[in-house]
Parts: structure tokens; sequence; C-alpha cells
């Protein structure tokens, strides 16, 4: 072996000579030189060879190696996988399956990577940030974690655990917390502590004071004497801090937080106070409730406080955005009320496992009336209003599948004002199109019993039961039918008979929308919500 970086050892076989290479850089070489001579030679021959190597780096923004099988999402950002082989085509599996330690899931996702030639493929793992953030929102705990693995066709090539958090808090005593490496159990450094009152998030957070010795950081942080006259309190990992845990609560003053019975809270601040996950496990949802049907309800400067200044925290670390996300009235209105951009609404619908259009179309319609009605109101004039209003008729373009088709339903509730095609008629058509576009293409299977068995059930024209082609294509191919059914206020998502949580049947319909979403889910599930509302004023 001719190349300096590359150690060999060489077998003798009765019939041949078995060269095993070590390559002592980071990054093999796509070719090395082989030198052969005899003894009758006057000079020896080299022959260039492909470097024997099929792998996998984990690589920084500057293409550093990373040693560790441990990454947060956060920090996911100029991440890459450089996968390394040589020859032909080859096809590499990326897994992704979601680990909610104890309780067994079925949520995961796989991807088919190919690489032609000699050169390495980069792999960007931020690219796949919003399928981990809609896995691990399949589950409540904020320990999941997202086991990825690399495969070859003949072995695993790498294994990554991706967290939301490196590090966790425990409290020693009665006023110190100690931040841990979720890895080592060591005590960690860089870390820095803020505490949140949880019934007052517009007050300024406060920050937790590191103990030294000699000054030197410890790791351990006490609690201000302050935060003994109110709470609860949650203690969090401030913005700039290197290391991110789940928060955790502080009680602060005893005789404020007395959960031990099911007090009555006069608003989402108190409620938030109030709050116990056994003892009053009802207090926040009851506000989330009274906010659906008053739009200057206090809980509302409550949702947009956190909002603006707790951004950088998973939106599941709140209780009252989780009773949000299972509330379709105040969820729909919270959209107008909220004024939510459309980066905002992807992180509700990532991060809180929502599917926005099995909020039904009559309610959507309700949100927006209430909230047209509180502008006019107020006094604003005319063009204020219709300035307003169509803003929001741009977000919810992003939101309702089909907007464009039933805008005009929002505003006055008539199903006559829907358009209505007979599906029969065009669904077959687009079917073709979904069809032949994706005829080389692996089609998710989540959901083909469930969905299959429920459309058996249904009046439907026998043109649409017959719809797919091939029996692989049968959850792609029936979910925009399924979910007309839900938008139109027919049918509910836990109507699928299957062994899941709803929030993992959430995380299966979304995937499977967004097979093709612009060309056939939105077009479908528009077309028959439309007929399905007609159908029920007619008949």
């Amino acid at each position: 072996i001719a190349d300096e970086n590359i150690r060999s050892r060489k077998e003798l076989t009765q019939s041949s000579s078995i060269f095993s290479l070590l390559y002592d850089g980071k990054e093999p070489p796509s070719r090395f030189n082989l030198t052969i001579s005899d003894a009758e030679s006057a000079a020896p021959v080299t022959v260039r060879l492909p470097f024997p190597y099929q792998g996998a780096r984990l690589l920084d923004a500057n293409k550093n190696i990373l040693e560790t099988n441990n990454v947060i999402l956060e920090d996911l950002i100029g991440l890459s996988i450089s996968l390394f082989s040589v020859g032909d085509t080859q096809s590499f599996h990326l897994r992704m399956k979601l680990v909610n330690s104890g309780i067994k899931t079925s949520v995961h996702l796989d991807y088919k990577l190919f690489k032609s030639g000699d050169a390495p493929l980069s792999v960007n793992l931020f690219a796949y940030q919003n399928d981990l953030l809609q896995m691990l929102a399949a589950v409540d705990s904020q320990d999941a974690h997202i086991k990825l693995t690399v495969e070859s066709s003949k072995r695993r090539l790498m294994t990554l655990n991706i967290k939301r958090y490196n590090g966790y808090a425990k409290k020693d005593n009665s006023d110190v917390f100690t931040v841990y490496d979720l890895v080592t159990d060591l005590i960690a450094s860089g870390a820095r502590l803020s505490a949140m009152l949880l019934s007052d998030p517009k007050q300024a957070p406060v920050e937790l004071e590191e103990l030294t010795s000699q000054g030197v950081s410890t790791g351990r942080f006490t609690v201000t004497s302050a935060m003994y006259n109110d709470g609860p309190w949650i203690l969090y990992p401030a913005a700039e801090s290197k290391i991110k845990f789940r928060p955790c609560l502080f009680l602060g003053y005893p005789s404020l937080n007395d959960t031990s019975g099911k007090q009555h809270a006069s608003s989402l601040h108190d409620a938030a106070r109030l709050y116990h996950p056994y003892n009053n496990p009802f207090v926040i949802d009851k506000q989330i409730a009274e906010m659906g049907s008053d739009l200057d309800h206090s809980g509302w400067q409550y949702l947009d406080d956190l909002r603006r200044k707790f951004s950088h925290l998973p939106l599941s670390t709140f209780e009252s955005w989780l009773s949000l996300s299972q509330n379709p009235l105040t969820l729909a209105i919270s959209i107008f009320r909220l004024e939510v951009d459309e980066a905002f609404s992807d992180r509700m619908r990532d991060e809180l496992a929502i599917i926005w259009e099995s909020i039904p179309l009559p309610t959507w319609s309700q949100a927006y009336k209430a909230f047209e009605q509180r502008l006019i109101s107020m006094g604003l004039p005319e063009f204020v209003v219709n300035d307003v209003i169509d803003n929001r008729k741009l977000i919810l373009t992003n939101i309702v599948p089909g907007f464009e088709h039933v805008q005009h339903y929002l505003s006055s509730g008539n199903n006559a004002v829907l358009t209505s095609f007979p599906p029969a008629v065009a669904l077959p058509i687009w079917r073709n199109v979904l069809h032949d576009s994706y005829e080389n293409t692996i089609w998710p299977e989540y959901l083909n019993s469930e969905l299959s068995a429920w459309i058996e059930e249904q009046d439907l024209p026998i043109e649409v039961k017959a719809l797919p082609l091939e029996e692989n294509e049968d959850s792609v191919v029936y979910l925009p039918v399924f979910m007309a059914y839900v938008t139109s206020g027919k049918a509910n998502i836990s109507d699928l008979k299957m062994n899941s949580t709803l929030a993992e049947l959430r995380f299966f319909i979304r995937k499977i929308s967004d097979f093709d979403r612009a060309a056939w889910y939105r077009p479908a599930h528009a077309l028959l919500t439309s007929y399905l509302l007609n159908k029920n004023d007619k008949g």
C-alpha cells in the first residue's frame, strides 16, 4: 500500500492474498494506491483502486467529526451525516423511531437515500426537524426521544439519540437545585436557570444565583427569598443556557398553593396557580372553555404573554397550551384573537399534535363571526375591520385545506354558498394523476386497514369506495374522504378503531396527508367537505 495514511495487514491463503486496510485520518479517501512487484520486475506497477469502505460520520457545521451519539433538537442546525461508500449506486435507510420510556409506541418514519459514485453523500439533519417535532408531540412525556439509525443493506452504520434536553435539574434540599448532564449524570457546567411565576407570565423572570466554591461555578442554584412570597414557579433553562433541561416546578409559598381541593379559579392566571394533575386537573380546561365564548377574557392576554416571553420553551411545557389544543372552538378562535401568524400556526401544529382540519367547518364559521363581531363592537372603522379580517384570511389559507373554496361559508355559515360538484366525477381523475405521479414511490401504509374498514361502513358512491388502484394506496386515497367527514362535523378522528393514543393517531394522519397535500389531499378534502355539507342541507 503506497499511501502514507493507510496501514495494512496482509494475510496469505492458499489461493490469494487478503489486505485489511485501516485509515488514520478523519475522512477515508475515495481511492488508494496498491503497488505490485515481483523479483523479476525492474519497477513496481501501481494500481489505483476504490477504497473499500462503507460508513457514516456525524459532522458539525465546520465539517469536524463529532464523536457522540446524543444530540438535542436545538443543535440540529449545521449538523449533517456524511455517508461513505464506493462503487455503483447504493441505498441507505434513515429510520426514526419514537422512544418513550416504559410505554410502547408505534410512531416511526423511514426514508430511503440513494448515493451514486464514490463521493460522500451529505444528509442535513435540520431538514428533518419538523418530522422530529411531530413525532415527539405524539406523546405527553417531555423526556421521550427519537432513536435515529442509518443502515446499509448489510449493517447498521450509525445510531443517534435526538432529545429535547441534554440535562436535568434535581432539587437537593428546600432551596437548592443542581443541574446534571443527561448522559453522564455528572454535574453540568454552563447552565443558566430562570424562574417564571405561573400565575403571571408577564412578570419579569427571576434569575437564580449559581453557587460558587472559591470563585468556581458549582452547577448548583439557589432560589431567591422573594420566590417564597408567591408561587408556584416554573424553573427553566434561560435562552442562553448551554444546558437544556425539562422545566420543573417550585411551589414557593405553600399556603398560596393549596391544591388539595378542587378550588374555583376566576381567571386563567388563577387556574395556572391552582392546577394539579390529580387534585385539580380540570381547572385550566374550564377557563379555556370560557374563553371560547368570551373574546375579552383575560386568558387571551395570558396566552399572548406566554407566546411572546417564553418562545424558546416547547409549547407542551405549559398546561394552558395543551388544554387549548383539546378545545376545538377556543383553538379556532385563537387563530383570530391571538393574531397567530403562519410560523406560529405551524409550530402549534407540530408541537401540540394539532390537525387543523379536525376542527369542523361550522366551528371555524362560529369563530370567524365572533371575531368579526368583536371588531365591530369595538367601534373600529369598516376599512380597519376589513383589513384585519383579510389578514386573518391569509393565515386561514395556510391552516384550512381548500380555504379558497370555503371562505364565503366562514362569514355566512350558509351551506348554499359552498360549491357542490359530484365527487364521483372529479376524484377518479385526480386519483389517476396521483397514482401515475407516485407509481415507483413507497406509499405510507399507516391506517390502511382502519381507513378501509371505516370507508366500507359509509354511504358513499361506489366510485369513491373503489378509488384505490392498489392495496398500498388505501390510506393516502381514503384519508381526505375521512377527514372531510370530520371537517363537516359528521365524524371524529377517534372514530378510527386502532390501538394508539389520540396524539399518535394525529401524527399518522399528518404524515399521510403530507404525501401529496397540494395536488391530492387539499382539493379532494375541500370538494368532499363542500359536498357533504350541501348534502346535509338537501337531505
